[in-house]
This record gives C-alpha cells, sequence and structure tokens, in this order.
C-alpha cells in the first residue's frame, strides 16, 4: 500500500505543469514506470542496508544486548513489550514498536530455543532465576 502511495505522490508531482494541473493522461503515463520504480527502490533499501556481519545477542536478568559489526545497542527489559514464540521463531518487541526476530537457526536445538524463551520471558516478567537453577 505505501509503495502505492509513494508512486502516486511522485506521479503528481512529475506529471504536474508550471501552475501545478495534472492531465489524466500524463498522470497515467507516469505512473505506469513509477510504480515498477518505487516497489524496486523499496525493495533494493533493505539489501543495500543488510549487514552481512554475525550479530551477536545477549540477554540477562537486565534486558538484551546485540552487537553486529561496530554496531551496539541494548534494551532493559522494562522496554520490551513482549517476548513470545512464533512459529519456530522467537520475537522480542519493543514499546516503540521495533521487534528483533530470533530465528531458529540461531540456537543448536529446539531444547536451547526453550530454555532461551523461558529466560527470556521469565526476566521480562521480573523474575531473575533462569531456567535450569535453583528457584
Amino acid at each position: 500500500m505505501i509503495h502505492a502511495l509513494a508512486a502516486v505522490f511522485l506521479s503528481f508531482m512529475i506529471a504536474s505543469d508550471a501552475q501545478g494541473a495534472v492531465s489524466l493522461h500524463a498522470f497515467l503515463n507516469v505512473f505506469a514506470w513509477m510504480l515498477p520504480v518505487v516497489i524496486a527502490i523499496f525493495a533494493l533499501v533493505p539489501q543495500a542496508l543488510y549487514k552481512p556481519q554475525v550479530r551477536t545477542l545477549d540477554v540477562d536478568a537486565q534486558g538484551w544486548s546485540t552487537r553486529i559489526g561496530r554496531k551496539e545497542g541494548s534494551r532493559p527489559w522494562s522496554q520490551i513489550a513482549s517476548v513470545q514464540a512464533w512459529e519456530d521463531n522467537v520475537i522480542i518487541a519493543g514499546r516503540n514498536g521495533n521487534a528483533m526476530i530470533v530465528p531458529a537457526r540461531a540456537f543448536d536445538s529446539a531444547a536451547m530455543r526453550k530454555c532461551f524463551l523461558d529466560d527470556a520471558t521469565r526476566w521480562h516478567r521480573g523474575t531473575t532465576t533462569p531456567s535450569g537453577s535453583a528457584s
């Protein structure tokens, strides 16, 4: 939907004459090539921003921290809206609307994934006893 809106906006801008008038014919001609261009740009930008370095994610009772190349980031659990399983992935959603997807391939086994999910969920809820530890 955002692709079409961007293409419509840009098509109006390009097809308008000096007085700001736009003919339907001019708009449709521009829109016919603008939509594929906008879709291509939307598809290529994430590829250009892709970071091929290995991402490291650490979670503990305080929150999570991550490192990818020279970039680092962290969030305390108080800034996390939810920790949940989705298919074979773990989703850590922030209160700001961003989310981190931890794919199944990040874990050596389903048991390790479950342990990670249990610990992260417990810490998010405010309990700091890791799974497998004595309570």
